[in-house]
């Protein structure tokens, strides 16, 4: 298993090689100081309002790394030189590296080159501001070549008109997707949609799980057939590890509907990072063989563990 790992991460990362960006993000990835330090700056600079705040961010994560160790190390030459614009950060943020203010002064001189940097970073994984925008930037021809799921940032219902507004949103995505995809053939080989069950019930907590739970299984299944309909793949994403056992039963309960039988579109994304992903994937494997499906397993480093680190 962990030779086949490696050579499905590894033949991924060939098909991007072209990619002066995703040469990047392999050069600077999260196992490194260095890329811990720009994904983190990366994914809260574009939040801070201020620009005294956002400059103390630059200076405390574009000091935080040898940028050195970097220097020449990757095949591209736009990265290397991208490392040398980093080292000149790191030293003029530096005190004491360069006449008295210029650390100050260079953060605040360097914000408008960190927030075009964090957008071109972040366009590596928000597609467009709308499903139609995603579907547009992924017929280029050199993305051609992957699959998508499509899935919709920052959701999550306060009220029932928002989980109704999420609804109708999830709808709409499949049926763009699926206007798109082959209509037949594996589901699993098309693009797909994935989904959030806080998006779709403005009460998905473990203390309300005789009431949230039913309603979920309703909209999801009817979600579920429908990607069935359009042929595409219909994934339902990870969240908080105390809301797992919710996202189970409701899982459970759609993979047991006879209308997905013999599908192989269904499936959901996992957090390695906890200690019972393990007995999760062989839940997995013993529900897809009870209700009669192939089950499409996503395996995530897990967006929740800062959170529940802290926790």
């Amino acid at each position: 298993m962990h030779e086949s790992a490696l050579r499905l991460v590894r033949a991924q990362r060939a098909a991007l090689a072209h990619r002066w960006i995703d040469r990047f993000l392999q050069q600077y990835g999260i196992q490194t100081p260095e890329g811990l330090a720009l994904l983190t700056l990366a994914e809260a600079y574009l939040r801070i309002p201020d620009a005294a705040t956002g400059a103390k961010l630059i200076a405390e994560k574009l000091t935080d790394g040898d940028w050195r160790a970097h220097r020449g190390a990757s095949p591209s030459w736009r990265v290397n030189a991208l490392t040398r614009g980093l080292m000149l950060a790191r030293w003029l943020l530096q005190p004491g590296a360069a006449p008295k203010h210029t650390p100050s002064l260079a953060a605040y001189l360097m914000r408008p080159w960190v927030a075009l940097s964090m957008q071109m970073l972040g366009r590596q994984f928000v597609f467009g501001r709308d499903i139609q925008q995603a579907l547009e930037r992924a017929s280029r021809r050199e993305l051609r070549r992957f699959e998508f799921s499509y899935d919709m940032l920052g959701e999550s219902a306060r009220t029932d008109a928002d989980a109704q507004r999420y609804l109708a949103s999830y709808h709409a995505a499949i049926v763009a997707v699926g206007r798109r995809a082959a209509a037949r053939g594996s589901s699993a080989a098309n693009d797909g949609v994935s989904v959030k069950l806080s998006a779709l019930n403005c009460r998905y907590e473990p203390l309300q799980f005789e009431h949230a739970v039913p309603q979920l299984i309703e909209v999801v299944g009817a979600l579920a057939r429908a990607a069935r309909g359009y042929n595409i793949g219909f994934t339902i994403d990870a969240e908080e590890s105390e809301r797992l056992e919710m996202s189970l039963a409701v899982i459970a309960a759609v993979a047991a509907d006879p209308a997905l039988q013999g599908w192989d579109g269904l499936g959901f994304a996992v957090q390695a990072y906890q200690l019972r992903a393990p007995a999760l994937i062989d839940w997995a494997e013993d529900l897809a063989a009870r209700a009669g499906l192939r089950l499409t397993v996503r395996l995530v480093k897990g967006a929740y563990w800062d959170v529940e680190v802290q926790r």
